[in-house]
């Protein structure tokens, strides 16, 4: 992933509160160029979202917004206590998770989940967190592998069984959704 093989990355995020102004916006400007870089690389995402931890600096990109926020203190939120807590994980339609006062993906509620990864220096001392708004669309390659009856129809659900992600339009009821996941 670019965040881990970029090396310029790190040392930009280490200068956006240096002294000198104009390398505190060419860090900034260099660290949203490269999130927008992968936004628009990869068909794949709607939104990037990174947080630092030292700095308290939030960058986020989607389409519409590039951005910056600094002295964010997120430690009441859900998102930073779980992702603070684990290393790596994925929300599925939980739009509670993400920072309220951004618009980070929340025109996608249907077609897309999250992703995120708890970023630690080499002490494995928590140091931020990158988000990953992904579109459902990723996964029909493997779910059509996964499908292999043209009668059958594969579903993504919740942990209470409602469905996260039907590629398939079908008409589902909940009894054949709870007679499915007894198998």
């Amino acid at each position: 992933m670019l965040f881990r093989s970029d090396q310029n990355l790190s040392s930009n995020v280490d200068k956006t509160d240096d002294n000198n102004y104009k390398i505190q916006v060419d860090s900034k400007n260099y660290i949203i160029s490269k999130m927008s870089s992968l936004l628009y690389s990869n068909n794949s995402y709607n939104g990037l979202l990174l947080f630092n931890e030292s700095k308290k600096q939030l960058f986020y990109v989607t389409d519409e917004i590039k951005n910056y926020s600094s002295d964010y203190t997120p430690h009441d939120d859900i998102w930073y206590s779980a992702a603070a807590k684990n290393s790596m994980g994925t929300i599925i339609n939980n739009f509670k998770f993400m920072p309220s006062n951004l618009n980070f993906g929340m025109d996608q509620q249907d077609n897309s989940f999250f992703v995120y990864r708890r970023l630690t220096k080499f002490t494995n001392k928590f140091n931020g967190v990158i988000f990953l708004n992904v579109k459902w669309k990723i996964m029909n390659d493997i779910l059509d592998i996964l499908k292999t009856e043209d009668e059958s129809d594969i579903l993504i659900t919740d942990l209470k069984g409602n469905i996260s992600y039907n590629p398939y339009g079908t008409n589902v009821r909940s009894e054949e959704r709870r007679v499915g996941k007894e198998c």
